[in-house]
């Protein structure tokens, strides 16, 4: 199975990709856990360097991240597919679609710049406000980003809300840790 995780900074993403590998692998099955953007490949040093420049052209970063997602793939994503085993990634496609488009880029486009990369089985969207996601970023005391300003978290949430489907499932991100997963595990199940 191909799993993705989606939601706008600090819905809870990571820790639940933890919950669920560790849950899978109770229940014997072998788990790769990823992310995109990536750490340890060419791509995503170029990547990083340049998202920290707030003025970056839309279409630049919508190309960086898929020259990311297409190593990311090759490398990490179906070898380990191949393998046998359950792939989780946190963020993936959708993101890309959500947050570029929220910068103004064609949908379509973004979608066709998008199109040959694997389909997840399911995506799991953790679905939170933007005052939440205001409140949990000043917990952490870290500087809002180009990606974190509140009108910019509300487009995202929107296009984000757009691509609900049978395998794109959206699931309360405001309740606790627990209930959170408990949910997952749920539809996990269903998909299984």
């Amino acid at each position: 199975m191909f799993i993705t995780f989606e939601g706008i900074d600090v819905s809870g993403k990571t820790t639940q990709v933890k919950l669920l590998k560790d849950w899978l692998n109770k229940k014997g099955c072998r788990v790769k856990v990823t992310e995109q953007p990536t750490k340890n490949m060419e791509t995503s040093e170029v990547l990083r360097e340049h998202m920290k420049n707030p003025n970056t052209e839309p279409y630049v970063d919508a190309l960086l991240f898929a020259a990311d997602r297409a190593l990311h793939v090759e490398r990490v994503i179906l070898p380990a597919l191949r393998k046998g085993l359950t792939v989780i990634c946190d963020r993936y496609i959708h993101s890309s679609i959500a947050y570029q488009t929220s910068m103004g880029l064609d949908r379509d486009w973004v979608i066709s710049l998008n199109s040959l990369f694997p389909k997840p089985n399911l995506t799991i969207y953790l679905d939170i406000s933007i005052e939440t996601a205001k409140k949990r970023i000043n917990e952490r005391g870290k500087e809002l980003d180009k990606f974190e300003m509140a009108d910019f978290l509300k487009r995202v949430r929107e296009e984000y809300l757009r691509l609900k489907s049978k395998r794109f499932i959206v699931i309360d991100g405001e309740r606790s840790i627990e209930e959170v997963h408990k949910e997952i595990i749920g539809v996990v199940n269903d998909f299984m």
